[in-house]
């Protein structure tokens, strides 16, 4: 199965089509990175078995780059069946460079790779089902199970151990 990427522009009323791109797997997610403080637009796109980024170019082209999976099998043995289910994007502090992307897994994983380089950082196994949503504001993570009866919440400001911590710290987004 095949998608179609269409960017439509809808500024001041208007409806205007701008370019398209036409992948060869079916898409589950896509989210608009509006924390790249760069000229381009970006945005994130996953199947099931991988995410790539996109880029809107001044010509109004749309550069892709895959997303770096990590060495580690998580797609083989006990987790051949996993697959990306969601997405979102971590509000990234004011002196902080990169942006956290937050992907969920079927398997109940949340994943977190750093957008400016490409970069997995950490895998968390956090729900005994699918993760079907997640929602990351300036204070706390939501996570939202598939099966689950129970939204799970994490304050990305805490402290632990008597060190601070925030939203610029990804190692400890689900520490308690």
């Amino acid at each position: 199965p095949r998608s179609t990427i269409a960017l439509w522009d809808f500024l001041d009323g208007r409806r205007e089509y701008l370019t398209k791109s036409v992948v060869a797997e079916q898409l589950v997610d896509a989210k608009w990175n509006a924390y790249i403080k760069t000229r381009a637009d970006e945005f994130v796109t996953i199947s099931k078995q991988k995410y790539s980024y996109w880029r809107i170019t001044e010509h109004l082209h749309m550069d892709t780059q895959i997303g770096q999976m990590p060495k580690d099998p998580y797609f083989t043995g006990q987790n051949k069946n996993a697959s990306f289910t969601c997405l979102c994007f971590a509000e990234p502090m004011l002196e902080q460079n990169s942006v956290y992307m937050l992907l969920g897994l079927s398997n109940g994983s949340v994943w977190i790779v750093d957008t400016r380089c490409n970069y997995f950082l950490y895998k968390f196994d956090l729900l005994s089902c699918a993760v079907s949503s997640i929602v990351s504001t300036t204070t706390r993570i939501i996570v939202e199970g598939q099966e689950d009866t129970v939204l799970h919440c994490w304050d990305l400001k805490k402290t632990i151990a008597d060190f601070d911590y925030d939203a610029s710290d990804p190692e400890y987004f689900f520490s308690a």
